[in-house]
């Protein structure tokens, strides 16, 4: 007899590796036996062990000869390929365990229901659909990712209260308080790409790193179709992974210096949302966070190309004059709250 409060307790383990685990999905295990957790487990980092295996390990000397007879409840299908670990599947017959209780299974070609047919082909009763839609969610930019074949999209920006983005002269100012930036890192660390236009890069010449949140610092992601920037930018060091989204014929330009930077070509001189996409799927961006200036923020709304909107609105700045806050189309407002002075308001896509 199975227990939701096990799957709870799984997709509570699984949220301790947000940040960490891409371009892996967050998943979480524990084994139960005779209505007693005797393991635990989460997949804390890319490249390191699944949750299956971190629950399995977890199991003490003295409950070992017990995990034959247990169940094993785990957030996703286990994986049944060979990747940068074993596949989990094999594990899990090994071990010969009882029962295992999947809350969805993986949409990703590699696994895709192989899994699952691993695991009962050698004996082993599966259940799955155990709280789908939460264990869905817990991963919802590799679900994304996998069924609809483009990154998930968020967008953000922060905006002074009469409307306001930055000032006439293009300088790099600070609009959002201390605690509205640490909920903008906190997003930047569930997302695989951050994503900013020339002019941002050149003009505020942003790092994109994560300063004020823990995880791993996400692919810096601009547009800049002549491949113009100077080499000089901060987001070209070697503090993280850098991609140049740019024209065909500026491939051949002199490669910067920085080794974690990579150039790929776009179509449609950096205004075709859907080609930029494309580009961000084919190299494995499973999802983008895109940040600004206000002409990207606007191409990609009115191309309807995003999942979830946060507009921070700091209510006591005001500019008086600037460049205009982007027209949001096509939203729904879902959730308000407060944060200081900082108002921050989040929409998604209406279908």
């Amino acid at each position: 007899m199975t227990d939701e409060r096990y799957m709870i307790r799984a997709i509570a383990l699984a949220e301790a590796g947000a940040g960490w685990v891409w371009s892996n999905p967050q998943v979480g295990a524990v084994l139960v036996h005779n209505n007693i957790i005797i393991g635990e487990g989460f997949h804390a980092r890319y490249g390191e062990a699944h949750a299956e295996i971190n629950c399995l390990n977890s199991v003490t000397a003295d409950h070992r000869h017990l995990i034959a007879q247990s169940t094993m409840y785990v957030t996703l299908e286990p994986c049944s390929h060979y990747g940068k670990t074993p596949p989990c599947a094999q594990r899990l017959i090994d071990e010969k365990i009882s029962t295992v209780v999947i809350g969805a299974t993986d949409p990703s070609e590699k696994v895709n229901g192989k899994g699952v047919a691993m695991l009962r082909d050698a004996g082993i009763t599966v259940i799955t659909g155990m709280m789908e839609s939460e264990c869905r969610l817990l991963a919802r930019h590799f679900f994304h990712y996998h069924e609809k074949h483009r990154p998930f999209v968020t967008i953000k920006w922060a905006t002074t209260a009469d409307g306001f983005i930055g000032d006439l002269q293009q300088s790099n100012i600070r609009i959002s308080g201390s605690m509205a930036q640490r909920f903008t890192h906190q997003l930047r660390s569930t997302h695989m790409g951050i994503m900013v236009g020339y002019r941002t890069a050149l003009v505020d010449n942003p790092s994109l790193t994560l300063r004020y949140a823990s995880g791993l610092s996400p692919t810096r992601i601009v547009i800049d179709p002549a491949a113009s920037l100077p080499d000089t930018l901060t987001m070209f060091n070697d503090n993280g992974d850098t991609l140049v989204l740019c024209n065909e014929d500026a491939l051949s330009r002199k490669p910067l210096a920085a080794s974690a930077v990579r150039y790929l070509a776009v179509d449609g001189n950096g205004k075709n949302v859907e080609a930029i996409l494309q580009t961000l799927t084919d190299a494995g961006i499973q999802s983008v966070l895109v940040e600004g200036g206000a002409a990207l923020l606007q191409l990609f709304i009115h191309a309807g190309y995003f999942d979830e909107v946060f507009v921070i609105t700091n209510t006591k700045r005001q500019l008086g004059n600037g460049v205009a806050a982007p027209a949001l189309l096509a939203a729904t407002l879902t959730s308000v709250w407060q944060l200081e002075d900082d108002r921050i308001e989040k929409y998604e896509r209406s279908e």
